[in-house]
C-alpha cells in the first residue's frame, strides 16, 4: 500500500477492497474519477495508519515476469498495465512481503 499526496487529498494506492468499510469508518471517501480512496490532507495521520495496516503480500506461487528499478531500488515485476495515457507496473519487494503499483516512470524494466 502506498500513499499519493495530491495536495488537498491523500490517496490510498493498493488493494483496498477488502478494507473499504474500515476506510469509510475512519473518514475515507471514494474518488470515482481516480478509482481510489482518499482522505483530506488534514487527515494524513489516519491515512498513514490505514496504509500501514493493509499488507499487500505476494504469494509464493505468484509469477515474477521481470525486474524494474524504481526510485533507486530493484523490484520484481508482477504486472504491467497499459492504458491510453500511461503505463503502470505492479512491483514486489524481494522478500515478497509487500507489493505496490508504480507509475511507468521506472528507470528500467526488463523481461
Amino acid at each position: 500500500m502506498r500513499l499519493i499526496d495530491a495536495g488537498d487529498r491523500i490517496y490510498l494506492d493498493g488493494k483496498t477492497f477488502g478494507h473499504k468499510d474500515m476506510i469509510k469508518e475512519r473518514g475515507g471517501q471514494w474518488d470515482e474519477a481516480e478509482r481510489k480512496w482518499f482522505f483530506p490532507a488534514e487527515m494524513r495521520d489516519v491515512a498513514v495508519d490505514i496504509a500501514r495496516s493493509i499488507p499487500d503480500p505476494v504469494s509464493p506461487n505468484t509469477p515474477i515476469y521481470g525486474s524494474a528499478t524504481y526510485n533507486g531500488r530493484t523490484y520484481g515485476v508482477l504486472w504491467e498495465h497499459v492504458s491510453e495515457d500511461r503505463v503502470s507496473y505492479k512491483l514486489a519487494l524481494r522478500d515478497g512481503s509487500d507489493s505496490f503499483w508504480a507509475d511507468g516512470n521506472c528507470n528500467s524494466v526488463s523481461y
